[in-house]
């Protein structure tokens, strides 16, 4: 090691020593201690990313779960609730809710009609007779796009099957639905996402499903469907 060397009072091995473990562990330690109590002094070592760790502070936390759900109000009681997504359905700004009822085998949105409150959601049906709806998603696949979520992917884990809800043409999202199966050999589909992941301008559909009981001939795709008009 050079001579001129700025070591910063750190341990330097004597040339041919054999036992500098220790004097590298020290000096391990010793940084350990200088970047724990970075000084605003300007001479204790500062590095770059100080001011990022301060941004990073979590909050003071409460260890009390019911101070977290102190506003917890349900805005549906259902059978086998599974499934759930949010998104932009009636094109007003608000973001409205997506959930499965299993125990009646039903989809429903949930208007938000303003503030976000539970009383102001208004349930909507979508679409029933699923077999065991394991995951939702919402956005807009139309061709070109207008920014209306309101195409739905529903998951259907129990019949295998990748399946699209959208409102009939010339209805809006609180009148009646068209569902079409997209993939109908994804066993044990899980999960979906809808998202523009090769940059071309048009949304995808990311899905994922398990295959078999044991977990053989799962896989995660990468699916392009288009729906022209409404």
């Amino acid at each position: 090691m050079p001579e001129d060397t700025n070591n910063h009072n750190l341990n330097r091995p004597d040339k041919g020593q054999k036992n500098w473990g220790d004097d590298l562990n020290q000096n391990f330690s010793d940084l350990d201690t200088a970047l724990k109590n970075i000084s605003q002094d300007g001479e204790t070592f500062s590095p770059e990313w100080q001011s990022v760790t301060k941004r990073l502070t979590l909050p003071d936390l409460s260890d009390d779960p019911t101070e977290w759900l102190a506003d917890q109000t349900p805005i549906g009681l259902y059978s086998d609730p599974d499934g759930l997504a949010t998104g932009n359905i009636k094109n007003s700004g608000n973001p409205d809710i997506v959930a499965a009822d299993n125990g009646m085998q039903n989809v429903y949105w949930f208007e938000n009609r303003g503030h976000g409150r539970p009383e102001n959601f208004q349930r909507h049906h979508i679409a029933n007779g699923f077999t065991e709806i394991e995951g939702l998603a919402a956005g807009d696949l139309r061709l070109g796009g207008d920014g209306r979520e309101n195409n739905i992917v529903i998951c259907d884990q129990g019949a295998g099957e990748l399946i699209v809800a959208s409102p009939d043409a010339g209805q809006q999202p609180w009148g009646s639905w068209t569902t079409a199966v997209l993939d109908s050999s994804a066993p044990n589909i899980q999960t979906a996402m809808i998202a523009d992941v090769d940059g071309d301008g048009e949304t995808d559909i990311i899905y994922a499903y398990e295959g078999s009981g044991s977990g053989s001939g799962g896989g995660l795709l990468v699916g392009k469907w288009r729906r022209d008009g409404h």
